[in-house]
């Protein structure tokens, strides 16, 4: 009998997980269709031919669909970094893990990318919202890390901090996503990326 009900659970979790992924990907199909504004929760129960209570048993909001992706964003940055051999200089490091950042951008598409940027642009009353300005998120965090490192043996100026170095990489980062969103994806988002990236490291460079 244990093993039945242990297999129910695990029947009901699938089926929650599926649930979930068909109203976060009809949420953000009617977002890119109709803009994120013009699109309201009774729409996206309606497209998935779902209820209220699935809806809300998986999203506070709409804005909620968007702040898991960056949830779902973040855990994948982690297993990018634990792919990261932390032996390879500070310079490749960072070069990899944007790397890896923009190919997962490129898989998502520009239409969500547009998607998340008008999301994150629109005014928000306390800014809770914002979470590409999050210098908290584990982006950020890991870009410090491996720059203060790098400063530690010299490989980076000292006369700049690990946190303005990092904000100066992911300004440039958001910058190209944005030229890329516009341009309907007509260029290589990662090839682009890691050419300016190189640049901006040789900048800060110790010389």
């Amino acid at each position: 009998m244990p093993p039945k009900k242990k297999k129910n659970v695990n029947q009901r979790q699938m089926m929650a997980a599926e649930t979930r992924k068909k109203i976060k990907t009809a949420a953000f199909a009617l977002f890119a269709q109709h803009g994120f504004d013009g699109v309201t929760v009774d729409q996206i129960i309606k497209a998935t031919e779902t209820s209220k209570g699935a809806f809300y048993n998986h999203f506070k909001s709409k804005d909620d669909v968007v702040l898991q992706q960056f949830q779902e964003t973040d855990h994948m940055y982690n297993e990018f970094i634990e792919q990261i051999d932390n032996d390879k200089p500070p310079f490749n490091r960072i070069l990899l893990f944007m790397k890896m950042a923009t190919e997962l951008i490129e898989e998502w598409g520009v239409d969500m990318m547009r998607v998340i940027y008008s999301n994150q642009i629109k005014k928000s009353e306390n800014g809770s919202l914002r979470v590409l300005l999050n210098e908290k998120r584990v982006n950020y965090t890991f870009l410090r890390q491996v720059l203060r490192e790098g400063q530690q043996k010299g490989v980076f100026r000292q006369d700049l901090s690990a946190a303005f170095m990092s904000r100066i990489l992911m300004r440039t980062l958001r910058s190209f996503i944005y030229d890329w969103c516009m341009a309907d994806g007509g260029f290589n988002l990662t090839m682009e990326v890691q050419k300016h990236n190189r640049l901006l490291l040789d900048i800060i460079e110790h010389k």
